[in-house]
């Protein structure tokens, strides 16, 4: 069976349970466009972009990539032909989640096993829009051992997001020195300060406090960050 009838089957499943919501039943106005789907949507020259409270019935079929399961569940969450997955909890859009890589894996090859199997990522030019899609860093931390470090982000009125800078996933490969980054970015605290390096990361945020988060000593993981997977 192809993607395509999984997907349709899949959400028409969660339009129904979505509609026997009695918290849906007055429909949430659409917010802000989700960081980067417009720009998206000019490398694409289509007017295809996501906002924020989106119902998953106005995804593009021909966006869709993939319905993958997440904590157990399949059906609440579609991953973008960009690669980037966008969380429909009781049928609207509250999270967005971006793995950015300066390399991807080429067309064609079953994984990154070689030079050859990788080419550069257009993607990779976004990371050139973090101040202006995310807004200003507020709070960071840093495991200084292994090179990763973590960061929160807003834009007031319109998305806070956390962000994960480690070292380059295809080093190794291409024996340059670049930086991989997940984004995780959305509208409301409880979505996306799930993750417990989240919560202290808000935290410093909301104190003032100037300078780096003092780092504890714990894994800075998307886990962590997202609260999506093990700890």
């Amino acid at each position: 069976m192809g993607v395509a009838p999984i997907v349709s089957g899949v959400l028409a499943a969660c339009l129904i349970a979505a509609v026997s919501q009695p918290a849906l039943a007055q429909r949430t106005p659409k917010g802000a466009p989700v960081p980067f789907e417009v720009e998206l949507s000019k490398n694409r020259r289509d007017r295809s972009f996501l906002s924020f409270n989106e119902h998953i019935a106005n995804v593009p079929a021909n966006r869709i990539k993939d319905l993958p399961v997440v904590n157990g569940r399949m059906g609440d969450r579609v991953t973008l032909g960009e690669g980037h997955t966008m969380h429909f909890p009781l049928g609207y859009l509250v999270t967005a989640t971006y793995v950015i890589d300066k390399q991807r894996v080429r067309s064609g090859a079953a994984s990154a096993s070689s030079p050859q199997d990788i080419e550069p990522n257009p993607v990779y030019a976004l990371v050139q829009r973090f101040d202006a899609e995310l807004g200003p860093v507020c709070a960071r931390t840093e495991d200084k051992a292994n090179d990763v470090r973590a960061e929160f982000r807003q834009r007031p009125g319109q998305s806070m997001a956390v962000v994960l800078d480690t070292p380059g996933r295809y080093d190794s490969l291409t024996r340059e020195k670049t930086r991989s980054y997940i984004v995780f970015v959305g509208t409301e605290e409880r979505y996306v300060t799930t993750g417990s390096v989240a919560q202290q990361l808000l935290a410093h945020c909301k104190a003032g406090r100037t300078g780096p988060m003092p780092y504890d000593g714990k894994p800075l993981t998307a886990p962590a960050l997202t609260g999506v997977g093990d700890n």
